[in-house]
Parts: C-alpha cells; sequence; structure tokens
C-alpha cells in the first residue's frame, strides 16, 4: 500500500463500516444476540471478527495493486471471494450475516455504504 492509500484507508473504513474506530469499539463491546462471544473476555474474538469485516471491506473497495500477472490473479480472486461473501445470506459460523449480528451491525445498511463507497470510488471522489 503506497502512501496516498495509506492517508485515507483508516477514515474510509470507518466511513465504509459507520463508526470512527470499527476494530476498537466492536471488539470490546456486549452483544446479547449472540451469548457465546457476549462475555468481555471475549475481545480477541471479537476484534477477529471486527478484523474478518473490514478485511472484506478492503478487498472490494481497495484490492492489493498487483505487481506481476499472478498477484493481479490473487487480487481479482480476493476481491470476487469478498463479494460473493458480503453478499450471501448465510448465517453460519463467520458468514457475513454472523459476523454483523454478533457486532450488533445492519447487515443491510453496511452493503449499502459498501455499494456508495464504491460508487464514490468509481466517480473518482476516493
Amino acid at each position: 500500500m503506497d502512501a496516498k492509500q495509506a492517508k485515507w484507508r483508516e477514515p474510509f473504513l470507518a466511513w465504509t463500516l459507520g463508526t470512527d474506530s470499527f476494530v476498537g469499539q466492536y471488539s470490546s463491546a456486549r452483544n446479547t444476540a449472540s451469548p457465546e462471544i457476549s462475555p468481555d473476555n471475549h475481545v480477541p474474538e471479537r476484534k477477529l471478527i471486527a478484523a474478518v469485516l473490514t478485511r472484506a471491506v478492503q478487498d472490494i473497495c481497495n484490492p492489493a495493486n498487483p505487481i506481476d500477472i499472478e498477484d493481479a490473479k490473487k487480487a481479482a480472486e480476493d476481491t470476487r471471494d469478498a463479494r460473493r461473501w458480503l453478499a450471501s445470506n448465510q448465517v453460519a459460523e463467520y458468514s457475513f450475516l454472523w459476523c454483523c449480528e454478533a457486532l450488533s451491525l445492519d447487515p443491510s445498511g453496511l452493503r449499502r455504504r459498501v455499494k456508495l463507497a464504491l460508487a464514490d470510488k468509481k466517480a473518482g471522489y476516493h
């Protein structure tokens, strides 16, 4: 990631995910909807879930800059996989909907934010 990308990456991800400190805020919050991860002693699990969501958004909105043809194929594959994961309505462990529920996020709202972010990027705003 170059300096220009790094400069806007964190605020961009925060805006996309709807919080100033996505990982920090959701890694320690209590959530009664998912009792298996709700106790405060599960902060590492919350950080992992937040990191999974953050990585998916990053792969969709800011894919890696490929160095060679193999890197380009991998970046395209990562982007496709992240888009499929985000669009999925599965509720299995570590699915998009499960992660959103675990962090008390609105999945539809997050999907809308990613779509808006992609439209802004395509229009040249990012």
